[in-house]
């Protein structure tokens, strides 16, 4: 892993000496010089002489992003509630000892209900300082009070790929960078499954506590940078 992680920090410094100087420092891995994006909650663009990626949490449109970027710097419009459970998938790779605004946890498992096997919560734990978090990853995050998320000084490789993470006891995370809304023919209907954000009581009676994993039905709507996991518990077997 630490040799991974060493070759991939090693190519994005060859990629950002490439677009400040011109200059093609790796042959096998060829430079795109970057040019403004902006579609729903993800914008990229050139301020002061530096790339700056801004992602926005109040806007609940989807994206498309065809390329890879090198920026500067990250802004994300996201200031989590100080000790509430929520999720996270960007599209950037990041050093969970750098972000400040909330801590960072790995999605580990589903717990599920002895005689039902339906899911009763969703376990995570809190990744061991200096992780490097890989592009994409779905993730949970508890905000720390400090004010919007931030990543820390340093470039970012922009790349959008939304790929289902397995975890243990039958489930697969994944991030959104659409708005997935759960319809009626979904194949994943009533196997879709989010953290609730606070305590409720639903209509039926049952309470659910912050952070407790919480069934999707037709409706409901995962917005960008969100996460997500499908049970796929072997039920008919």
């Amino acid at each position: 892993m630490g040799v991974l992680m060493h070759c991939g920090f090693v190519k994005l410094i060859e990629r950002h000496l490439n677009r400040l100087t011109g200059t093609d420092c790796s042959k096998s891995d060829p430079v795109v010089e970057n040019e403004p994006f902006e579609s729903g909650p993800l914008t990229i663009s050139l301020e002061n002489g530096k790339w700056v990626a801004k992602l926005d949490d109040t806007i609940r449109e989807g994206f498309d992003l065809t390329r890879t970027y090198i920026v500067d710097s990250i802004e994300y419009n996201r200031t989590p509630p100080a000790g509430k459970v929520g999720t996270m998938c960007v599209p950037f790779a990041y050093n969970v000892s750098k972000v400040s605004g909330a801590k960072i946890y790995q999605i580990t498992a589903l717990q599920r209900n002895d005689d039902t096997h339906l899911p009763t919560k969703i376990l995570y734990a809190e990744y061991p300082e200096n992780t490097i978090v890989p592009a994409n990853m779905p993730v949970v995050i508890i905000g720390d009070g400090t004010g919007n998320l931030q990543f820390g000084d340093e470039s970012f490789e922009i790349t959008q790929k939304i790929v289902g993470m397995p975890i243990d006891n039958y489930g697969v995370a994944y991030g959104s960078y659409s708005v997935y809304k759960v319809t009626e023919d979904d194949p994943n209907l009533h196997k879709i499954y989010g953290f609730a954000a606070r305590d409720s009581v639903n209509q039926a009676g049952t309470e659910f506590f912050t952070g407790d994993p919480v069934r999707a039905g037709v409706g409901a709507s995962i917005p960008p940078f969100k996460c997500y996991v499908i049970d796929v518990y072997p039920y008919d077997t």
